[in-house]
Parts: C-alpha cells; sequence; structure tokens
C-alpha cells in the first residue's frame, strides 16, 4: 500500500487505536477543532490537530477512511486494524503478510500488506528443550537463530553465570546526540534537591513538542533506569505547557545520564525467589494542588524490576493516610506479580513483604477497628485490609533512611541516590565490552 512517494507510504498496525497521518494534503474534509494527546509505543507524545475522512488509492480504486487524526508531528502513516474493521474491513494475516478486504463491496482485495518481520525470544530452564523448539521452528518458517540474547527493543543485556545485565547504554547515547547534549557536563543527580516545579512559574514557554519528546524518550530510558523514574514523572506533569525552567529541568536530567551511560541493573542469579517490596510517599508534594506522591519498587532478591512514581488522585489530610493509599497502592501491584509468578511455576508460599517507615499507616492496614481517622478514605483503598487478613502481604516497619522507596517520590541528595541506587540494583557495568 505504497506509492512513490515516502509520505504516502501506510504501515498497517495491528496495536494502533488510531488511524493517523502527518499528510493534510489527502484530507477531503477535516475537522480542525479536534486536537488530543497521543502517546506513542516509544512513550513520546504527539498532538492531533484535527480528524476526516481522507482518500487512498488502493489496488482498483480510491478508498476513503474516516476517522484519521492529523498528526503533524508523526514520522510515519499509521492505519490501525481495530478501527479497519470497525469500519467494515477485514483484515487477512498470512505467514508473509495480510490482506484488507473490503465487505462492503463483495469482500474486493483492497491491498495486499507485506508484514514487517519482528524478533521472537526464547527462554526456558531446560536448554534442550529450548534447542529442538528453535529446530522446529526454523524447519517451519523462514528464520534464524541470532543466539544467546543481546539486544531487544532498544534495550542490551549480557547474561554470566552470575547472573543477566541490561542497560540502554546506545538509546541513551542517542537521546542525548538529539537533543544536542551529547558530551556535556555531567551532574550528580537527576533533579535539583529542594527546588520545586510549578505549572505557572512566569519563566516563559518553550517549544512544547520539542519538551514532549525529550520526556517521553526519558520515560523509556527509565525501563532500565529507576534512578530517573521520579524526575521524568514529574516532568510529564508539565506536558500541556512546559515553561524554560520545566526545559531546564529536563536538560538536567540529560546531564545526569551523561555521567551514568553505561549504568543498568543487574539481576543476580538466586535460587529461591521471594517477592519483596518498599512503598513509600511525599506527603503534599505537589505545590499546584498539595497531592501526594506515591512510590514502590519491587524485587526477587537483588535488582528491582517493578516500580512507579505516582501523583496520588486526592489530597491526603495526613502523612499516615498518604501512606495508607501508597500501601493500597503497592498491594495491589504485588497481588498481581504474585499471581504472575504463580503462572510461572514460581509460587509464593509466604505473603509478600512491603516495607513502610510509617508506623501509623501498618496501623490501619491491620485494624479494621482503627476509628474514624480512616472512615473519610476512599473505600477503594481499603482492600489493602483484605490482603493482609488473607496473608497475601504484610508490612514491615523500617526506618526512612533504608525507604528505597524514597527515590521514587521526591528529588534526594547525591549521597543518598548514590545509597539507593545500589539498593535498587543500579550499577555501573563491570564486565568488558559493551554493556
Amino acid at each position: 500500500m505504497a506509492s512513490e512517494q515516502k509520505k504516502d507510504v501506510w504501515y498497517l498496525d495491528s496495536g494502533c487505536s488510531n488511524h493517523m497521518t502527518s499528510n493534510r494534503g489527502i484530507f477531503v474534509d477535516i475537522d480542525s477543532s479536534v486536537n488530543s494527546q497521543i502517546i506513542m509505543g516509544n512513550g513520546s507524545i504527539v498532538k492531533a490537530k484535527g480528524k476526516g475522512t481522507i482518500a487512498i488509492q488502493a489496488k482498483e480504486a480510491t478508498k476513503y477512511i474516516r476517522d484519521v487524526l492529523l498528526v503533524p508531528d508523526l514520522e510515519q502513516n499509521l492505519l490501525s486494524v481495530g478501527q479497519l474493521v470497525e469500519h467494515g474491513y477485514m483484515v487477512h494475516f498470512e505467514d508473509n503478510g495480510c490482506k484488507i478486504y473490503d465487505k462492503r463491496d463483495g469482500k474486493k482485495v483492497m491491498a495486499n500488506v507485506k508484514m514487517e518481520k519482528n524478533d521472537l525470544i526464547v527462554t526456558g530452564s531446560d536448554e534442550k528443550m529450548v534447542y529442538e523448539f528453535k529446530s522446529k521452528m526454523m524447519k517451519r518458517y523462514e528464520m534464524n537463530d541470532l543466539g544467546l540474547l543481546h539486544y531487544f527493543l532498544g534495550i542490551e543485556i549480557q547474561q554470566t553465570e552470575g547472573g543477566i545485565f541490561i542497560c540502554q547504554k546506545k538509546y541513551g547515547e542517542t537521546i542525548l546526540k538529539k537533543f544536542k547534549m551529547y558530551g556535556c557536563k555531567s551532574v550528580g543527580t537527576p533533579l535539583v534537591v529542594d527546588q520545586k516545579l510549578i505549572r505557572e512559574d512566569g519563566s516563559g514557554d518553550v517549544n512544547a513538542s520539542l519538551f514532549r519528546s525529550l520526556v517521553g524518550s526519558l520515560l523509556y530510558l527509565s525501563a532500565t533506569r529507576p534512578d530517573i523514574m521520579y524526575a521524568t514523572s514529574l516532568l510529564s506533569r508539565f506536558m500541556l505547557k512546559p515553561s524554560r525552567i520545566h526545559y531546564g529541568a529536563a536538560k538536567r536530567v540529560l546531564r545526569y545520564i551523561q555521567g551514568t551511560l553505561d549504568f543498568g541493573i543487574m539481576y543476580k542469579k538466586n535460587e529461591k525467589l521471594q517477592l519483596s517490596g518498599f512503598c513509600d510517599i511525599d506527603w503534599a508534594g505537589s505545590v499546584d494542588d498539595m497531592r501526594s506522591t506515591s512510590g514502590y519498587a519491587f524485587s526477587l532478591g537483588s535488582g528491582m524490576f517493578s516500580w512507579a512514581s505516582k501523583k496520588q488522585q486526592t489530597v491526603a489530610q495526613s502523612s499516615a493516610e498518604a501512606e495508607y493509599v501508597a500501601a493500597a497502592v503497592a498491594t495491589s501491584q504485588a497481588i498481581w506479580l504474585r499471581r504472575i509468578l504463580g503462572d510461572m511455576g514460581e509460587e509464593q508460599a509466604e505473603a509478600t513483604t512491603l516495607m513502610c517507615d510509617n508506623k501509623s499507616a501498618i496501623a490501619m492496614t491491620k485494624n479494621p477497628g482503627n476509628h474514624c481517622r480512616t472512615k473519610h478514605i476512599n473505600i477503594k483503598y481499603h482492600f489493602v485490609r483484605e490482603a493482609v487478613e488473607n496473608g497475601e502481604v504484610q508490612f514491615q516497619f523500617c526506618k526512612t533512611e533504608d525507604q528505597v522507596a524514597d527515590v521514587f517520590t521526591k528529588a534526594i541528595p547525591k549521597e543518598r541516590l548514590d545509597y539507593f541506587r545500589l539498593k535498587l540494583g543500579v550499577q555501573q557495568q563491570s564486565i568488558k565490552g559493551q554493556c
């Protein structure tokens, strides 16, 4: 489905929720009042500036496709499989491609699409079984065995007898070069300690598309860099109208990345995979709306593999209440992870321990009669008590200086960041060669 001009090439995407194009010239009608934000697969955010009907030259005639978004910053034209089906087309997938039929026109073939081949990861604890599976797949399909996994979706992997190290050094270099920061002077922390970012700071506006692209790239980089998760989550709050101060804060994260390019997460080999986690808050840390920030992290004995930093949906009236809400969010994640591990044959026989540095919040998870001070808390958060009673999770007190999840809730000094970074499993690659 392509013409001689690159701008007329269309990519069929099964994961895309909307048809999208940057070519305004192919619209036969367009509603320019439609404005929305779209999160792309790599985490970047682009803006749609219209919606309408386009004309595409198919095999035998011109086809008109409705509900297409105009996205000026889009590099490729995308057709959504889901939308095609909704609007009367039929997409039939085959081994090396697919055909698009117009059911309204007697099922005539609208287009033949050659599918792009993707990498397939094969994992298993039995090497013989993995080898046999690969052999059978290569006999049936046109494919190559690339050996031990070393690169996938921008993530670099090194496997050793002691464990697995993952990082995104090449991707980090790409971001630095894209924003002309490669080789810049590095800093020791992603954010300035005690600097409070606000929506209206009076410093003047900057290019919003450029800012969104930068923050989106940093969000994707945080897949192996939990130490920048809070910084990128904080910056994403200012996507709508970024200022010079916001952009300066984002560039500081790049300077931090410059000094830690070859850092990643080390997952050490363990005999027993025991799920455990940390949860913490920064009470009323958001100056604009006085909401708290929740953070959690989970590990199976070495490096963290699941983490998050997110502003709470409601204003907490006390630090204990904010901690309780964060505990509920962490409990929900713990239960989900326990089920996933169970499906993988790693049943968690013992309760998952969650470390919390607020004794009042821990008491609230155990005492259903903990009075009127908790009556106003949304009922959706009280399921944490049920999880404790069922033996799925247990909360344990830890000192604030040992609270690893602190790194997901606020900007912290370099000494504490270095300490927590090691606790997260984030370290410099010690093996020779590229990470």
